[in-house]
């Protein structure tokens, strides 16, 4: 019978996967706050490490291995996250077509890290260069036209929808998006892939590893259910996952 995914959910963008896998004690703390928790993993998290060489692509995997079935696919899809929510479906985050990747795809036999190491073939490659000539083109054009017409004061936001509490993904992403045309962050694929990151993560887990500029510049002002911790926060997310109890994450709303 399927469960639902034990808590604290923890969402770790790549600079997180790569300094907690290298790093003996950190790698060691995480996969002892998972033994409670649960690593969420996304597709955007394949696609950046198949872009990562040597020493800390063995690392990401070797840690996977350990982490073993104490992780969930999550969708970076605010769109299809959003109707799944609407039905109250209890975990609407959840990529089913990933999680089928990992149980299908030949060579890999069930296990992320094996989906990882194969994300170093070239068929890889090639997807990451359609995702960047396709999805993040169109993100960048869409941010950079807002911006224009922003500029030019053809573009009004109204506020954000008055709520109890943190923000859901529909109220997140509208503001997450209007920060982000109203701000500086440049327009480059690590920062597009930083803004798909960002969205659903930050509505569903308990805890989001992101980098320093979005999260000053993309979540300025927004009540998140997730606590976002940046690089020079790690200590202080490993304290704060280590004191984190089961009640602490049933008070939350789904």
């Amino acid at each position: 019978m399927w469960k639902p995914s034990p808590r604290p959910l923890i969402y770790p963008d790549h600079w997180a996967l790569i300094d907690i896998s290298e790093d003996a004690k950190l790698r060691s703390r995480m996969l002892q706050v998972l033994q409670r928790g649960t690593l969420l993993f996304s597709s955007m998290n394949l696609m950046e490490t198949a872009r990562t060489k040597g020493a800390d692509l063995e690392n990401i995997a070797t840690f996977l291995d350990e982490v073993g079935d104490r992780w969930a696919p999550i969708s970076l899809n605010t769109t299809e996250v959003r109707l799944r929510e609407r039905t109250g479906m209890l975990e609407p985050w959840r990529d089913e077509e990933l999680l089928r990747w990992v149980r299908d795809a030949p060579g890999v036999g069930g296990k992320l890290s094996q989906l990882v190491r194969r994300g170093q073939e070239p068929w890889a490659a090639e997807a990451n260069k359609l995702w960047e000539q396709g999805e993040a083109a169109k993100i960048g054009a869409m941010i950079a036209d807002g911006r224009e017409a922003f500029r030019k004061g053809t573009l009004k936001f109204g506020s954000l929808p008055a709520v109890h509490g943190v923000l859901d993904t529909k109220a997140l992403s509208n503001g997450v998006l209007q920060n982000y045309v109203c701000g500086n962050l440049n327009l480059k694929r690590n920062q597009i892939d930083d803004l798909f990151h960002t969205i659903v993560p930050v509505s569903h887990a308990e805890v989001v590893f992101l980098d320093g500029p979005t999260k000053r510049n993309l979540l300025k002002g927004l009540n998140t259910r997730a606590k976002v911790f940046w690089k020079g926060e790690i200590e202080a997310a490993f304290q704060y996952l280590e004191t984190f109890s089961s009640e602490e994450g049933a008070s939350l709303p789904p």
